[in-house]
């Protein structure tokens, strides 16, 4: 049984964009120690210690 061209393409564009998913997930994954101490944004002692006294 043959899918009507536009399902075909509405198929593979969504397989593509999971593909992408997938891949930009094992990419960053193994990262995640390294950014998040370089990110200025990172949680610090400090911070975990003034938080604690409110």
């Amino acid at each position: 049984m043959n899918a009507p061209p536009r399902e075909r393409t509405l198929v593979a564009l969504l397989a593509a964009v999971q593909f992408v998913n997938i891949l930009d997930f094992m990419m960053v994954m193994p990262l995640g120690p390294y950014l998040v101490r370089r990110s200025p944004r990172a949680p610090t002692r400090r911070a975990g210690r003034t938080a604690s006294r409110r």
